[in-house]
């Protein structure tokens, strides 16, 4: 039914003489082709039925599996663990089901009709409206790094523990890389840490540093989060392990962000987030060939933690994105203010900075639960010599260490 509407239309048409003339029968035929065309558009909306899509994984020993396991052959345009709207052609959703049972023959797939207008309806709406098409492709890195992995090259290089001929681990990564230089350095060193803090080291003065007195932030993202089971806003609210060991914790929740730093190191500064979507097989057989989804859902958490740092009073927050794993950590390795995420790569620019001698680290108490790190990073970690300043502020926000190297 077509809701009755008064539609007033003034049309003047001037004839050859200059005068204006009114045409009734003009009108009259605007006035059917308006209606019309209204009549096609309602027919339309009631055949585009918008739908609420989850796709989630099945619980198997009580933890969720991942997109690899469940969904392999849903296109790359759809997230895993996150509701989106979707359009079917059919008056409900059941199409829309059928469609992503097919791609995702394991998984559980909820849906329903949907009165909201934006396309990620668990989100705050600026979050989701962030994520355009363009943005979320120039969240990844650039396409020579897809299987470059620094911190596993480093280990197998320096430890002489290739599975196959170290010559061909070579051949395989980028011209240039800090992966060639930690191999040239591991000939006379062969402690993986070192090499790669001495490869760090040469290759900082070719990279920008961030601005004096800015805060970085490194967001680990791309395929922790795109393979979870797990929504954004859950992986904001709480710490997920994604392999179920401690030190695999590498999506830091809101909770982190408010322990570790006090107001007074946001309010009125410069905060840098720095991530780019990793989203390779690195090594792993299932993610051969596979359908590598685009990196929706860390597109979401930056911008979430954008609006996080703006809303705890940051002056501005700058996001950088999209750049080589290379790049990355020789910039952060810079910073004068640095706030660690999960992972080794993470905790490489960490034990730089640690050792470079200035800068302040902003990190939880049990950040150096991990016996290899506390014996090659630092020789005494935090709080065992009186070189090491080491500072816990009030409860609370900021009730984390932040150490000044």
């Amino acid at each position: 039914v077509i809701p009755q509407t008064r539609v007033t239309i003034r049309l003047n048409m001037v004839c050859p003489a200059g005068r204006p003339a009114r045409s009734r029968a003009f009108v009259v035929a605007a006035g059917v082709f308006i209606a019309r065309m209204a009549t096609t558009a309602v027919s339309m909306n009631a055949s585009h039925t918008r739908c609420s899509v989850l796709l989630t994984g099945r619980e198997v020993n009580g933890k969720p599996n991942k997109r690899v396991d469940m969904c392999t052959d849903l296109p790359s345009r759809y997230p895993y663990g996150e509701r989106f709207l979707t359009t079917t052609k059919s008056n409900d959703c059941q199409a829309a089901t059928n469609q992503f049972k097919s791609w995702c023959k394991k998984a559980i797939i909820s849906s329903q009709l949907s009165p909201r207008d934006h396309r990620y309806p668990d989100l705050p709406k600026d979050v989701g409206r962030r994520c355009t098409d363009d943005v979320v492709r120039n969240m990844s890195e650039p396409s020579e790094w897809t299987h470059y992995n620094l911190m596993h090259t480093s280990v197998l290089l320096c430890g002489h523990i290739c599975r196959v001929n170290c010559s061909d681990v070579l051949l395989h990564l980028p011209p240039h890389s800090l992966a060639r230089e930690v191999d040239n350095i591991c000939k006379s060193h062969h402690i993986p840490i070192a090499a790669l803090t001495e490869a760090i080291r040469k290759g900082i003065p070719d990279v920008e540093a961030p601005p004096a007195g800015a805060l970085v932030v490194h967001l680990r993202v791309g395929d922790v989060l795109e393979d979870s089971a797990s929504s954004v806003s859950k992986l904001l609210a709480s710490q997920e392990l994604f392999y179920s060991k401690p030190q695999t914790g590498y999506v830091k929740p809101l909770s982190f962000y408010d322990t570790v730093l006090s107001d007074d190191d946001i309010s009125n500064r410069t905060v840098i987030l720095v991530a780019a979507a990793h989203l390779g097989s690195n090594g792993d057989p299932r993610r051969l060939g596979w359908r590598a989804p685009l990196p929706i859902k860390s597109c979401l958490y930056v911008q979430y933690l954008r609006r996080y740092f703006l809303g705890r009073g940051a002056e501005e927050v700058i996001l950088r994105l999209g750049n080589s794993p290379d790049n990355d950590i020789m910039y952060m390795s810079q910073a004068e203010r640095f706030v660690p995420s999960g992972g080794q790569y993470s905790r490489l620019v960490f034990c730089f900075i640690k050792q470079r001698g200035n800068g302040t680290l902003y990190y939880s108490s049990d950040y150096w639960n991990h016996p290899v790190w506390m014996r090659y990073c630092v020789p005494n970690p935090p709080g065992t010599n009186e070189d090491h300043k080491e500072q816990t502020q009030s409860a609370g926000r900021g009730a984390g260490v932040a150490q000044t190297a």
